[in-house]
């Protein structure tokens, strides 16, 4: 009896984060690069998807399926400034999901009011000798909503914060900023966490609005 055939994967020379860091800095100058990482991954559409909170799936994750909130989006800011030889810090943001700022229909605003504070995550970055907030979280539709988009970054200044903070909290790496939140949000009891997951699926179809 003949062999039955096999088929041979070709593993790509590069895995999908080192594409998009190659698509999104190849032939640009340091300043260029910074800018360039920046408003790719604000772009990419936010949308809450707790699997990512997870470091171990959070980059390609957001990569391969193009949407993710601030969480998997500063790990990968983080993960590719630290390709560009750049410092950087983590910081957590407590906040409360009940902006005033926000512009949320009334059901959401409900639930929101019963939420308690979320943890936010940005980047401290290094920048000409001096620690600077960097905030890649919200695409530039979003605005519609009341939320603080960043529309433009010069790769040098501060940028808004996308949530309006309780405190800041700062972490050395990626693993301090999940033991912290993973410790946090642990003692958070079952009905609070399915009533954040209902406000999150809402919170998701409001976000997507925007972007019809």
């Amino acid at each position: 009896m003949p062999e039955s055939p096999t088929t041979t994967v070709e593993k790509p020379s590069f895995s999908i984060i080192d594409k998009a860091f190659h698509e999104w800095t190849d032939g640009l100058d340091p300043l260029a690069q910074r800018i360039s990482v920046f408003e790719h991954i604000r772009d990419i559409p936010y949308k809450l998807i707790t699997k990512l909170y997870d470091p171990d799936h959070a980059l390609v994750g957001l990569i391969d399926g193009n949407a993710g909130s601030c969480t998997p989006k500063h790990f990968l800011l983080g993960h590719m400034f630290e390709r560009l030889g750049l410092e950087v810090r983590y910081v957590s943001s407590p906040f409360n999901w009940d902006s005033p700022a926000v512009n949320y229909p009334p059901k959401m605003r409900g639930i929101a009011k019963l939420l308690p504070p979320e943890y936010h995550l940005s980047c401290l970055v290094k920048l000409e000798g001096e620690w600077k907030l960097v905030d890649a979280t919200w695409d530039l539709p979003l605005e519609k909503g009341g939320l603080s988009v960043n529309h433009s970054w010069d790769g040098i200044s501060e940028t808004l914060n996308a949530v309006t903070p309780l405190e800041r909290i700062e972490h050395d790496s990626i693993a301090g900023r999940n033991a912290f939140t993973l410790e946090q949000r642990g003692t958070w009891s079952e009905e609070t966490l399915q009533l954040r997951d209902r406000f999150f699926g809402q919170f998701n179809d409001w976000v997507a609005s925007f972007r019809e």
